[in-house]
């Protein structure tokens, strides 16, 4: 069952939603299959925070309190297909991105 943020299906391939995080991706590509794609029209690779849409916003509850990642940093990979976004964040303070390739 799922509910909360993950009422409509998983959003996200990673949520990091706590301080002090480096993803490292060690020059692997990220990205949707070709089926999940056209089965989940609203998803991130990277998401860097708790809640897919913001209090009070969005077709449904998804909590009232999202955390926001702060001081991170995505390195050395790449990111691929996905049907919205590549990273998306809100709240988010001191996020580095470095030497990554998204298309």
């Amino acid at each position: 069952d799922l509910k909360g943020s993950y009422m409509f299906g998983f959003w996200a391939g990673i949520t990091i939603e706590c301080p002090d995080v480096i993803l490292e991706l060690n020059h692997h590509k990220l990205e949707m299959s070709e089926a999940f794609y056209y089965q989940q029209s609203f998803f991130a690779l990277i998401s860097l925070t708790s809640q897919v849409f913001l209090p009070g916003q969005g077709p449904g509850f998804f909590g009232d309190a999202p955390q926001a990642a702060e001081n991170v940093m995505i390195r050395n990979g790449e990111l691929g297909l996905s049907s919205h976004h590549g990273i998306q964040g809100n709240f988010n303070k001191n996020v580095l991105v470095e030497n990554m390739k998204i298309h």
